[in-house]
């Protein structure tokens, strides 16, 4: 790898300026003692449950754990490293009469392991499927989405939240720092929450936030611009430490960090209020437009009723605007979540709902 990296300088790559200095920081969690034969035996456990719970259905994926760690030093007195366990559960199911490769996905993840606590996020995606219920006319409802690394909405928003987007006029945050413009409920935070997430704390040039994060949306308003070291060179915004692409032999730029949501303190419960609402369990990517509006279709959601799941819907395409999404129709995220093990922020707003 040096070697690689050494040839790659008459490259001559530019990066204008000093390498981070001066911040040393260790943050370790607890490592998970597993030998190799005890984890086969939690893998056949897990399964042999769902297995037994869901005789109709046919399971596939993987399970693993994992002792993460990553490290940035160099001569100026930098020193970062941060090293945690991991638990990682991906699987997808079908029923046996089923032709489709799959009928759904349910996974979970977390920096600790309970097994308790991993079949009841397991198991959430798929306890209601025989209950399939009809949904037959478009409608405007309360929709519980998972706020993770992949998620569409949240890549809007964040795009949006770029220096560069924002310095350059195209983003709907443009000349608008500090005004409220979404709904004074709807905050978000660049955390790493390390303790909980596995995220790690520092970007890839060396940038670690005090106490690990940076409001970036507050009470609806925007007040940091999502940046790195260079950007924050080249357009005079403060750096908020995410830099979270790149590799050893190119220079770092900017990534989708781990994002948290300000929360009111109400549960899932508080925040639907009796309403009939939509828990999406796995969605396409869908597309968006540059004014913000957004549509995806749904591959399996469930309709809650009073705060439980009542049976699954069948295929939907889920539409709404981001700005709409989180301004006059955003309802709050929830200080409980439906998955017990995963630490994965959840937004509740209202979409118009439609059968496929």
């Amino acid at each position: 790898m040096w070697k690689n990296a050494v040839e790659r300088l008459p490259d001559g790559i530019e990066y204008p300026l000093l390498p981070s200095s001066d911040n040393v920081e260790t943050v370790n969690n607890e490592e998970m003692q597993f030998s190799h034969l005890e984890i086969v035996e939690e893998v056949q456990i897990i399964l042999s449950h769902l297995r037994s719970r869901f005789p109709n259905l046919i399971w596939s994926g993987n399970i693993h754990t994992e002792n993460y760690f990553a490290s940035l030093k160099n001569d100026s007195g930098l020193d970062l490293s941060f090293s945690t366990p991991l638990f990682q559960c991906v699987l997808t199911f079908k029923e046996k009469k089923s032709r489709a490769i799959f009928d759904g996905i349910t996974g979970t993840y977390g920096v600790s392991y309970d097994r308790e606590l991993a079949i009841t996020d397991l198991e959430l995606a798929c306890r209601n499927y025989q209950s399939a219920i009809e949904f037959k006319k478009k409608r405007k409802l309360p929709v519980i989405l998972s706020f993770g690394y992949e998620n569409i909405v949240l890549r809007k928003i964040l795009k949006n939240l770029s220096c560069v987007s924002a310095c350059e006029g195209s983003s709907v945050f443009s000349g608008k720092m500090g005004e409220t413009i979404l709904n004074p409920a709807f905050s978000v935070i660049q955390s790493s929450d390390s303790a909980n997430t596995g995220f790690k704390f520092f970007d890839y040039e060396g940038t670690s936030n005090p106490e690990h994060s940076v409001t970036l949306i507050r009470n609806g308003a925007a007040v940091r611009h999502l940046s790195d070291r260079l950007m924050s060179l080249e357009y005079g915004c403060e750096n908020s430490g995410s830099a979270f692409q790149g590799k050893y032999d190119t220079v770092p730029s900017m990534g989708i960090p781990y994002v948290q949501l300000g929360t009111a303190g109400k549960t899932l419960t508080e925040i639907v209020d009796g309403r009939d609402a939509v828990l999406v369990c796995m969605a396409s990517a869908g597309g968006s437009s540059g004014d913000g509006q957004i549509s995806f279709p749904v591959g399996l959601s469930y309709l809650l009723r009073d705060g439980k799941i009542v049976g699954r819907l069948p295929r939907v395409n889920l539409s709404s605007s981001i700005w709409k999404m989180f301004g006059e129709d955003y309802l709050g995220s929830p200080s409980d979540s439906l998955l017990k093990l995963s630490h994965i922020p959840t937004a509740v707003c209202f979409m118009d709902v439609e059968p496929m």
